[in-house]
């Protein structure tokens, strides 16, 4: 099943059983050449995932169940379990009582390597698919569990974590128009999280995963809850308002003084200005004055790593909810609040609010970045600009980067 964009493309959402992301590549290049340690490395370091029932996370959260009626026939007398990686999911239609749940591959040891009747089956069906106990079509026979090899890999590669970037790609996703143009908008945290930046079923952190963070961080525990947050984020009301006041102080003292970058000296003194006249509370007006101090700041050092051209400066914090905006519909969906139409419709609204605030990829970049900075980096310059910084540079320069190939407007 597929979506048709708004440029008239049919978007096909899930596997065709081909290698969909470089993930899948890898799997298959390994595979093809025998390399079956190599094979099992790129399975540690990366992330799998499990189909379950509802019932069965909810009962046993975090565990790794056994097939499920999706999956195929388990072999005769063998427990069979079935991981995928991300660009194997399954897409629409979505079984309604099935979801899906992230595995960290030293689950797979830990729990079940030891077993003489396991199958594990990554990708089945799917070109970079392997069976484990795998059989060697040079000699006709099955090989059996290296367990010492699997735990030391286990020990030795680390699982994804915070830092490891990746931009991931589905090549069967949609890849130009509208609807690319809007998911692409939410490649930030797509890229920092190693989720497919233009897929739209359920590909997050996992069912349970999602809804726990979504109650945690963004009170949201139903359909309705999501849509009110998700109609704040795209009106650019979930952020403080006063940095964007702060901005549009400048913005304004900038065209009236013939456009460009404008003295922080006279900001400060037209921003006082603004608040006088408009009696603004004590408390806003200090943080509008924090603002006009920590700005130039952040901006000096973002012309410094590229995130701003010389002399260029932040016009509107828009981007940071509007980017956010793309992500957030995501993990509805992937919570099962929401369906995947959901996120089509947010993704094309995001494309056309973030071409209306800023002029190319770069300039919506900055104002993404600044307005995470301001609102979680208390000028540390820590890991909520790192995990800008690096998303912006692999958007800009990687030449399969959405940023790079499909035009900003």
């Amino acid at each position: 099943m597929g979506y048709v964009d708004t440029s008239g493309t049919r978007v096909r959402n899930g596997p065709d059983r081909a290698a969909q992301t470089v993930i899948e590549r890898r799997l298959h290049e390994a595979k093809v050449r025998g390399d079956v340690e190599g094979y099992i490395r790129i399975l540690a370091g990366t992330h799998l995932y499990h189909l379950a029932s509802k019932d069965h996370f909810r009962t046993h959260p975090g565990r790794v169940g056994y097939a499920t009626p999706r999956d195929p026939a388990p072999h005769r007398g063998r427990r069979t379990l079935y991981v995928r990686t991300q660009g194997d999911l399954p897409g629409r239609p979505r079984d309604p009582d099935e979801v899906q749940h992230r595995v960290r591959f030293g689950q797979l040891v830990e729990r079940d390597s030891h077993q003489e009747d396991l199958v594990i089956e990554v990708n089945p069906g799917s070109v970079s698919g392997m069976r484990f106990p795998f059989r060697d079509r040079s000699r006709f026979e099955r090989m059996p569990w290296d367990r010492a090899l699997w735990e030391q890999i286990a020990d030795e590669v680390p699982p994804p974590s915070h830092g490891d970037d990746l931009l991931l790609t589905d090549r069967s996703g949609p890849l130009r128009g509208e609807l690319a143009h809007g998911l692409a908008c939410g490649a930030h945290l797509a890229v920092h999280r190693r989720v497919i930046w233009n897929r739209f079923g359920d590909i997050d952190t996992g069912y349970l995963n999602d809804r726990e963070t979504l109650e945690r961080d963004w009170g949201v525990t139903s359909t309705s809850g999501g849509r009110e947050q998700l109609r704040a984020l795209l009106a650019h009301r979930n952020s403080p308002a006063a940095p964007e006041i702060a901005l549009k102080c400048r913005n304004a003292l900038s065209e009236r003084e013939g456009g460009g970058d404008v003295d922080p000296e006279r900001w400060r003194e037209f921003a006082q200005e603004v608040a006088d006249r408009n009696e603004l509370p004590p408390g806003l007006r200090k943080l509008i004055e924090d603002t006009v101090e920590r700005v130039p700041v952040y901006e000096q050092r973002f012309r410094a790593d590229g995130l701003l051209p010389p002399g260029g400066f932040v016009r509107t914090l828009a981007g940071y909810d509007y980017g956010r905006a793309v992500n957030f519909a995501r993990w509805v969906v992937s919570a099962r609040y929401f369906e995947p139409e959901d996120l089509v419709g947010t993704a094309s609204t995001v494309g056309s609010l973030v071409q209306a605030a800023y002029e190319s990829w770069e300039d919506f970049s900055a104002g993404y970045t600044l307005g995470r900075v301001l609102r979680f980096d208390d000028g540390r310059f820590g890991h909520w600009y790192e995990s800008a910084l690096i998303p912006h540079r692999l958007l800009v320069q990687d030449p399969e980067s959405p940023w790079r190939t499909i035009p900003f407007r």
